[in-house]
This record gives structure tokens, sequence and C-alpha cells, in this order.
């Protein structure tokens, strides 16, 4: 595991020459940020996808079609759109010792400057098991492909923090599996949902 400071926003050039070199090799670099005054890291996992930087922002935005290929995700439902670009989502996810973890999420969807990509942030507004949490979907075109960075961060509550620090950890990385892997599958094989997709995502951004 690397450990370092991510800067999203400019997220080829907030990796070093070691993470570079293991990125280029093809696998994921996970980097964690130390966040004053709670035992959870921010987690920033980079990652390359062979898909448009539109097709992988169109494939997250869907957010109700995460239970079909996101692990230990059960539900989820849109409550609200407060505006084109936002979704009030309700999640229900599997967590091993507990029973479901159930919350409440705003989630913002942008396009970057100068077609430079998208973003889609969201920030918990209600949790069963956690105190607060935010993180952001960033999606860059890099070559012939995308770079995306997907970061996350929980201040659990104290009955969670110490037995799920580890599955935490790796709970972000096999989501970043599973989004690579369906943004993938979408642009090889599924090429009818992935017009409805972008189609959604072009409405959503056009207010």
């Amino acid at each position: 595991m690397l450990s370092s400071r991510a800067e999203p926003l400019d997220a080829w050039n907030a990796l070093n020459e070691k993470q570079h070199a293991l990125f280029n090799s093809g696998k994921q670099v996970l980097v964690t940020e130390k966040i004053q005054d709670t035992p959870w890291p921010y987690f920033h996992i980079y990652f390359l996808v062979h898909a448009t930087p539109m097709q992988a922002a169109a494939v997250f935005w869907d957010a109700p079609r995460a239970p079909h290929f996101i692990p230990h995700c059960l539900n989820v439902t849109v409550c609200t759109r407060p505006a084109a670009n936002v979704a009030v989502v309700d999640y229900e996810l599997q967590v091993p010792f507990f029973s479901n973890e159930v919350s409440k999420v705003r989630n913002i969807l942008k396009s970057l400057p100068q077609d430079r990509g998208y973003e889609v942030s969201w920030n918990v507004l209600h949790s069963k098991y956690s105190k607060s949490g935010r993180g952001s979907f960033l999606v860059v075109p890099h070559e012939k492909e995308s770079l995306i960075c997907y970061s996350n961060f929980i201040d659990p509550g104290s009955i969670i923090a110490t037995v799920l620090r580890r599955y935490a950890e790796r709970q972000v990385q096999e989501v970043a599996v599973a989004i690579a892997d369906q943004i993938e599958h979408e642009a090889q094989h599924d090429p009818e949902l992935m017009r409805q997709q972008e189609e959604e995502l072009k409405k959503a951004l056009e207010n």
C-alpha cells in the first residue's frame, strides 16, 4: 500500500514516479490520506479503463444499477432530484458482523472545463453507522483510455472503527475493480445500455 496525499483534481500529477510505474503496469494504485482526528483514512484509488470518460461517467451516474455489479450493495433508490445534476439516493449495503448499513447520500455530477472529463462527488447526509462521509469519482482522458480516481472517506462510529478497518480498505478496492469491469463490459458488449446511460448523463448536464 502506498501512502501520500492525493490531489484528485489533477489525477495524474498527484502520483509520484513509483506510483506512475505501478499504474502503467496495469495495476490499481491505492493512496491513503490521513485525516486528523478520524480512525480511517481517505482512500484514493487510481486505475485505467478502456472506455471514454463519458462512458465511464455515464455508468457511474446510473446509481440504481449499482446492485447489479457492486459487491455487497443490496439496494439503491433515487429519492429526489433537487436539480438535473443532483440526486439524493438511499443505499443499503451488507456489512460483516452487523445488520445492513443504510445511508442517504447526495450525489452531484459536473463536467470539467475544456472537456477534461467528469466528476461525481457525494456527501453522506445520514448513515446508520457513520458520523460523516464524502467522496468522488473523477474520470479524465489519459492517452487513449480513461484515468479514474475513485475516492472515499468515512468517519465511522466507534462501534465499527476497529472491527471494520481492514474491511473498509478491501471494500474500496473491490468496488473500484467492479466499476472498471462494468464500464469495460458495457463499452464492449452492451452498446444499447451504454447509449441510454450516456443520454441520461447528457440530460443531467444540460441545465
